[in-house]
């Protein structure tokens, strides 16, 4: 079996798509992200959705 490499969309890192954690069986068909540039990303979206509830009150 060929292991799959996927490249981050965001910093270019390269992952084999069985040495995630869970691996990943189905391969993305756009974009992906890896885990760290996935929870960068997300705690991003948090704060900018507390600023805006923020803000918006």
């Amino acid at each position: 079996e060929k292991k799959k490499l996927l490249c981050c969309s965001c910093c270019g890192k390269l992952v084999h798509s069985s040495c995630l954690v869970p691996p990943l069986v189905d391969l993305p068909v756009d974009k992906w992200s890896c885990p760290s540039c996935k929870e960068e990303t997300d705690d991003y979206m948090q704060q900018r959705q507390a600023y805006l509830a923020e803000i918006s009150n």
